[in-house]
């Protein structure tokens, strides 16, 4: 499919497609937000259930600041959010940040 916009949140766009078989996420943004150490952070509520993977998944986010992720518990809550896994993590206001991640959803 062509790419889908989800939302955007702490000024970050996430969008994605899909085949049969494989969903792609993209994001991109500057953070507007402090995200805190192991908060749950901020998370987008309109992503297709149907897509979501079937296992949980933590994407580890290159950026100036160690520890922020994409991360998605579909057991637990059915939303991708935007946290950080790191206790040193400090201001994340300005932070820049874009990739793509790929992951069945079978």
């Amino acid at each position: 499919t062509n790419w889908i916009h989800v939302g955007t949140v702490c000024g970050i766009e996430l969008r994605y497609r899909y085949n049969e078989f494989q969903c792609s996420l993209s994001y991109s943004g500057t953070i507007s937000n402090i995200i805190t150490a192991y908060s749950q952070g901020y998370f987008w509520n309109n992503f297709p259930e149907a897509l979501m993977p079937t296992m949980n998944i933590l994407v580890p986010i290159v950026s100036n600041q160690d520890g922020l992720c994409l991360r998605c518990y579909p057991f637990e809550s059915k939303k991708w959010y935007l946290a950080s896994m790191k206790s040193d993590i400090t201001n994340t206001v300005e932070t820049y940040i874009c990739g793509e991640y790929t992951y069945a959803h079978i």
